[in-house]
């Protein structure tokens, strides 16, 4: 794709985002409440970041997927959802499923819808969690660098360390949660069982297809 052509990309991308939020029927609740001033905020940062992410990936810019009534109705949904939340994460993921639709050689609707649904039922905890999943040993190292090499016998100490803020029972509920929204494998039921030596190890392909999914969606491209 020539220069001008993936510039006229970015900007047919970023002009039909943009055009949602003045005249569409998502603007006339934002200015009618008397929060829209946090909510055009919101919208305003992420349309910024994902004008600069669609500026790296310029070459796989999706046109095709641009131009039909999809692109459209996806956009208003994350847009809609983007509005109304408050953590910087969750928003950040309805970003990326919206950058990932337009970067991709196939996006399928109904897909994307699937993946908005599951994200909505998710809190910022497990999305935190869901990011240790993708990655145990990322976080592992980070650990490591500040406290040295964690190695103890159980689950729960393991992940105890890594997340001091999640007290019990949240750990346990958040786990749970992941687990019966099939998007990790089972670890709840042996988070007390003694062990000889958890590492990051344990914890490696603990995302399900489902979970693994949904990752490839929500995480920057």
């Amino acid at each position: 794709m020539e220069k001008k052509d993936w510039a006229y990309s970015i900007e047919t991308a970023t002009k039909a985002l943009v055009a949602l939020i003045p005249i569409g029927s998502i603007a006339v609740s934002l200015y009618n409440d008397a929060i829209s001033d946090r909510k055009e905020q919101r919208i305003k940062e992420t349309l910024d970041t994902l004008k600069s992410d669609l500026e790296k990936h310029k070459l796989q810019i999706n046109n095709v997927f641009l131009n039909k009534v999809d692109f459209f109705d996806i956009s208003d949904k994350i847009f809609r959802r983007i509005s109304e939340e408050r953590g910087t994460t969750k928003r950040v993921a309805y970003k990326n499923i919206l950058l990932n639709a337009i970067i991709s050689e196939k996006s399928d609707y109904y897909s994307l819808e699937q993946q908005i649904i599951v994200l909505d039922q998710l809190s910022e905890e497990h999305l935190l969690l869901l990011s240790f999943f993708k990655s145990p040993k990322e976080l592992d190292d980070r650990y490591a660098e500040k406290n040295g090499n964690l190695s103890v016998g159980s689950l729960k100490r393991y992940l105890n360390a890594l997340f001091p803020q999640f007290i019990s029972p949240l750990l346990e509920d958040l786990l749970f949660d992941l687990e019966n929204r099939r998007l990790i494998n089972e670890f709840s039921k042996n988070l007390m069982v003694m062990q000889g030596k958890v590492e990051y190890h344990n914890f490696v392909d603990g995302l399900t297809p489902r979970g693994k999914k949904l990752i490839s969606y929500i995480m920057s491209a």
